[in-house]
Order: C-alpha cells, then structure tokens, then sequence
C-alpha cells in the first residue's frame, strides 16, 4: 500500500489524465459536517467497508485509488483491505482531511448549512403565507427575524440546530468515530477467524 502526502495528491489530482476514486472513510457524521468542495468522494465509513468491498474493488479496480480519512490511520485499514481483495494502485492520503484542509483545500459542508436552512424556513413561511392569502405567516416570519436581529436568539434557529440531521457536535462525532472503529475491528475479527 502506497502512502502519499496532501500535497502529493492535490498535485496528482490536478494533473491527472485518468479518471481516478477517492474513497472518504469517515463517518456519516463527519462527511456531512464537511467534504471536498472541489473533488468528488464516496462516503463508505469504515465500518461499512468488509460489507461492500467487493463492490468498491469492481468499481475501482482500474483506476487510481485514493482512501482518505479525517487523520489517515481508517483509510490506512480501508486500503489495506481494498488491496488485499484485489485492487491495485491503492493510495492512502497521509493526514487525511487535516493535512488538506492546512494545505487550504476547499471544503464544503456535505449538507446545507444550518444558516441557510434557517433562511429557507423563513422564506418559506412568507412564500406559503402569500400563496395562501394569508398574513399571519409573513408575520411570524417577519418578528422571528426581528427578534433574531436585536437579540441573537431564535426558536426556529433552535429548532433547526436541534434536528437529527443538525445534531452531531464533536463530542458525538468522536463518539461514531470510535463505534465505527470498533464495529470494523469486530467485523475483520469474525472474518479472519471464520
């Protein structure tokens, strides 16, 4: 298994005259959190990968593979994997998102900001209140934002921020990050033993 830095990859992404993969083992939590802005990724957390690794080495079987996690040493088991059940030219990006992210690799959140949902919501309220002929809508709109302007505070924010969608903090990240360790540990355990 090959081991390369960010900026090896980002040089090899940039000029590259073949298609290539690039595996994103992290979490749910974490790729929704952010992604690459720039480059498109899978998302198959770690855990995941003995379920569907036939299915990733038929994919990528004839191109350059990456595997990138938040640090590198996921995507260092997820590549061990992929090559030992067949593929080739597998790359694992030492320091994962961090080193990409301190080399200032574009990231985008993997889901719409949680302002911007606000801002739907509310827009929404007011284009629903109109079709409907009805004022109360635009209104509650209307003394949310104000409210939210002089004050800061929101209950629609509050809600939004509180949706399961909107909940992963980096306390709960960090939590799926070691559930998702483990299960995988427990998965290549069974299979190695069987």
């Amino acid at each position: 298994m090959e081991h390369i830095s960010a900026q090896q990859f980002l040089d090899e992404a940039q000029n590259a005259e073949e298609k290539f993969y690039i595996l994103d083992v992290r979490t749910e939590a974490e790729y929704k959190k952010y992604c690459l802005a720039d480059l498109a990724s899978d998302n198959v957390p770690l855990d995941e990968v003995p379920d569907v690794i036939d299915t990733i080495v038929n994919h990528c079987q004839d191109m350059r593979t990456y595997v990138l996690c938040k640090a590198g040493k996921r995507a260092e088991f997820a590549a061990y994997d992929l090559e030992n059940a067949g593929a080739r030219n597998v790359a694992v990006i030492d320091g994962g998102t961090m080193a990409l992210e301190a080399l200032g690799v574009a990231m985008k959140p993997g889901m719409m900001p949680i302002e911007r949902q606000y801002h739907l919501a509310m827009g929404a309220l007011i284009l629903t209140g109109l079709a409907l002929d009805t004022i109360i809508l635009p209104l509650i709109a209307a003394i949310s934002l104000t409210f939210h302007a002089l004050t800061g505070k929101c209950g629609l924010l509050a809600f939004i921020r509180k949706m399961p969608m909107n909940s992963h903090n980096a306390a709960d990240i960090q939590i799926e990050i070691s559930k998702s360790v483990s299960a995988y540990q427990e998965k290549m355990a069974t299979k190695n033993a069987a």
